[in-house]
């Protein structure tokens, strides 16, 4: 009948189902039971598991390389940040306000001083500036200097009001020693050493040397550790520079 035919093809399926279970599991099973003297084979023990099993070791053996690899060429390591030290800060500077110095413009023993006292400070490592006037004439003949003077630049230096202000060419050399020179030129109030008509005429040269040194120093944006002067001709460059009137 059509009842006993789908109970029989139903009993046929659960069979073929099982066939193929117990095929996975293994010989070990009969019936679904473990036979006698042998245990239950466990997945990897199968043509399956095995095949997985080759893989999971083939995976780990790769990696395993790899790894034997990264060990034996390590990646380049950065590069070591040391902190970034400052810049050893600039010798200190001296500069010099004189009306002499010896081979630019001297008449005595100022002058000679002046410049052994400027290489000395210079050959141990300072930096060494003269200001000086630079004289048109000296006892009738022309002061010439060793060294080529050239043309810096031109200042204007205030004065009493109703004289106005004085213009100053500014000539820049250096001696053999690395001391740097700054000639103050003006023929009319920087004639010859010492050559002044009177003691306003004096005391005029005087304050334009002084001032005249200062703003070249503003100008070049120095900041010297000493400023020496020298004589009485240039004994306003100290009041001048403490009380900020130039």
């Amino acid at each position: 009948t059509w009842s006993t035919t789908m109970a029989e093809a139903a009993v046929a399926a659960v069979g073929r189902v099982s066939a193929i279970v117990l095929s996975l599991l293994g010989d070990g099973f009969a019936g679904g039971k473990p036979t006698s003297g042998t245990r239950p084979r466990r997945f990897r023990d199968t043509a399956a598991g095995r095949h997985r099993l080759a893989r999971s070791k083939a995976s780990a053996g790769a990696a395993a390389e790899r790894g034997v690899a990264v060990q034996r060429s390590p990646p380049p390591s950065p590069p070591l940040l040391l902190p970034r030290m400052p810049p050893p800060p600039p010798p200190p500077e001296v500069v010099f306000v004189s009306p002499e110095l010896a081979g630019w413009g001297s008449v005595g023993g100022l002058g000679a001083m002046v410049a052994h006292l400027a290489a000395a400070l210079a050959a141990r490592g300072l930096r060494v500036s003269v200001v000086l006037p630079h004289y048109a004439s000296r006892g009738g003949g022309r002061s010439a200097a060793p060294h080529a003077a050239a043309h810096l630049f031109d200042l204007s230096v205030p004065l009493e009001p109703s004289r106005g202000d004085a213009p100053l060419s500014v000539l820049h050399g250096t001696t053999e020693g690395g001391v740097r020179v700054y000639l103050l030129q003006s023929d009319v109030h920087f004639r010859a050493p010492y050559a002044h008509r009177c003691p306003a005429d004096a005391l005029l040269s005087a304050c334009l040397l002084s001032r005249g040194a200062l703003l070249l120093l503003e100008r070049l944006s120095a900041s010297p550790a000493a400023l020496l002067s020298n004589d009485w001709v240039a004994a306003l460059a100290a009041p001048y520079a403490r009380h900020g009137a130039w």
